[in-house]
C-alpha cells in the first residue's frame, strides 16, 4: 500500500544516473509526463527504500518536482538489490542500445559478485544446479535473444574505442539502424579484436587483385566519419601495391584518417595534413603552400583532392572546394607539379578522383568535367611516368539525401565511378 512522503526527503539514485539517459524538460516525453500527471495525478507511486533514495520513478519525481508537489505516493521496498532493482523496475521502459549495455555491465558486475561469494561459501565449488550461465541470464533480463546481445556487445565495447563504431553504435541509439546491421558493417574490427596476438596474413584481407575495384562500405579500422569519405580500403590497397613496410606515406589532405591508419595497419610511416585537422595525428597545413620537407623521402603520395565544389559540404571555408572553376584548376595543376617535385626517385603520386556531372558553372559548354583525364594530363606535365590506372566503384553513400533528390528532379545520373591515376618519378 502506498504511503505518502515529503519531497524534501526523496533523494536521486547516482546509479540510475550512470544508466539511463536523462529525460530533457524540453523533449516531447517530459511534456507528455509533465501534462499528464498534471491533469490526471501520479497513477503509479514511487518505489523508494525507508531513507527515501528512489528505486524507480526518477521521471515522475523530476515532474511532480517541476509542478511544485510538496509530498508524492511512494511505495516503501526494504528487500532486495539495489542494482536488480533499479533493472527490474525499468524492464517495460523503451530503451536506447547504450542503456541496454549499460545495464547488461551491470547485471555482469551482479553475477559475478555472486558467484564468487558462492566459491567462497562452498570450499571453491559450486552445484551444478546452482551454476549461472551469466551471458544467457543477463541477455532474458534486458530482453533480447542471446546472439543479437552478442552483437551489441561487441559494437558497443568497439565504440569505446572506434570512432566509426560509436557512430554504428549512435545510429543505434537513434533508432535509424539495427543492431545486426551495425555488427555487419564494423565485422572487420570484430575479426581484428577476436585475433590480437595472432600474425597477420602475408596477404591483408582487404588487398584486391584486379584493376577494378568494388567496395560496399567504409572498413572502419581505416578513418572516422568525415565528408566526401572514400573506403579506407582505397589506400590501403595503393600502399600494399606500390610501398615496402618502412618507407614513407603522405596524404596531404588527410581528412579522416583513412591514409594513416591504412599504412599503420601495413606498417608503414605515415604524414598526414590538414587545413582542418580532425585528428591529433593530423597536421595542420595548406598543401597550397607546398610540401613541407619532411615529406622529401615520400615513397608514395596518395591524394584524394576535393571534386571541386561536388561535395563542399562539411569542408572547411579554406577548402579548395570553395575556389571558382578557374581557381580550382590553377590550385589543382600546382598541386601536381609540386606532389611530383616532392616523391623521391622512384616513388609514386596516386591520385583518386571523378567526373563531375552536375553543379557545373552556367558558362560551362562541355557535358561533364572529366578530372581524371586532367589528373593524368597535370602529372605528365609535372614530369612523371604513367605506371596504372585502376577503375573504383564508390558506395552510393558518397551522395548525400540532397544530392539524390537533386539528380531526380533534374535527369541527371550521380557519379559512383572513379579513377586512380598512379604515376611514378623515374628521375
Amino acid at each position: 500500500m502506498a504511503s505518502m512522503m515529503n519531497i524534501s526527503q526523496l533523494h536521486t539514485n547516482k546509479l540510475n544516473e550512470s544508466i539511463y539517459d536523462e529525460l530533457k524538460e524540453d523533449s516531447p516525453q517530459y511534456q507528455e509526463l509533465l501534462k499528464s500527471v498534471s491533469e490526471n495525478g501520479l497513477l503509479t507511486p514511487l518505489v523508494v527504500r525507508p531513507d527515501g533514495l528512489i528505486l524507480s520513478g526518477h521521471r515522475r519525481f523530476s515532474v511532480v518536482k517541476a509542478l511544485g508537489w510538496e509530498t508524492v505516493p511512494v511505495e516503501i521496498k526494504e528487500d532486495g538489490d539495489d542494482r536488480v532493482l533499479l533493472i527490474e523496475y525499468n524492464r517495460y521502459r523503451a530503451k536506447t542500445g547504450s542503456e541496454l549495455m549499460r545495464e547488461a555491465n551491470l547485471l555482469h558486475a551482479v553475477y559475478a559478485e555472486r558467484a564468487e561469494l558462492n566459491l567462497l561459501g562452498r570450499g571453491n565449488t559450486v552445484a551444478e544446479e546452482d551454476k549461472v550461465d551469466a551471458r544467457k541470464e543477463v541477455a532474458a533480463t534486458i530482453g533480447m535473444g542471446e546472439r543479437t546481445y552478442g552483437k551489441l556487445k561487441k559494437v558497443y565495447e568497439l565504440a569505446q574505442v572506434n570512432p566509426n563504431a560509436a557512430a554504428k553504435m549512435a545510429a543505434i541509439d537513434a533508432g535509424t539502424i539495427s543492431i545486426d546491421s551495425a555488427y555487419k558493417s564494423i565485422r572487420t574490427l570484430v575479426k581484428e579484436s577476436e585475433s590480437k596476438g595472432e600474425e597477420k596474413p602475408e596477404i591483408p584481407d582487404m588487398v584486391k587483385f584486379y584493376n577494378s575495384w568494388q567496395f560496399s562500405e567504409n572498413d572502419p579500422r581505416f578513418g572516422m566519419p568525415h565528408p566526401g569519405r572514400i573506403p579506407g580500403q582505397i589506400p590501403a590497397n595503393i600502399i600494399y601495391y606500390y610501398t615496402e613496410p618502412g618507407d614513407l606515406v603522405v596524404d596531404p589532405m588527410a581528412g579522416g584518417g583513412s591514409t594513416i591508419d591504412a599504412a599503420e595497419y601495413l606498417e608503414r610511416r605515415c604524414i598526414g595534413y590538414d587545413v582542418a585537422p580532425r585528428r591529433p595525428d593530423i597536421q595542420m597545413h595548406d598543401i597550397s603552400k607546398g610540401f613541407p620537407d619532411e615529406c622529401r623521402d615520400a615513397q608514395l603520395i596518395f591524394m584524394d583532392p576535393p571534386y571541386w565544389n561536388m561535395i563542399d559540404e562539411g569542408y572547411s571555408d579554406g577548402s579548395a572546394s570553395r575556389k571558382s572553376l578557374d581557381g580550382f584548376v590553377e590550385w589543382y595543376d600546382a598541386l601536381m607539379a609540386a606532389a611530383g617535385r616532392t616523391v623521391r626517385v622512384g616513388g609514386f603520386v596516386a591520385v583518386i578522383n571523378m567526373g563531375q556531372y552536375f553543379r557545373l558553372p552556367a558558362e560551362f559548354t562541355d557535358g561533364y568535367i572529366d578530372w581524371p583525364i586532367r589528373t593524368y594530363q597535370a602529372l605528365q606535365r609535372a614530369g612523371l611516368t604513367p605506371w596504372a590506372r585502376v577503375g573504383v566503384t564508390y558506395p552510393t553513400t558518397l551522395h548525400g539525401g540532397f544530392d539524390v533528390e537533386a539528380a531526380k528532379a533534374g535527369r541527371f545520373m550521380l557519379p559512383i565511378l572513379g579513377d586512380i591515376i598512379i604515376m611514378r618519378r623515374t628521375k
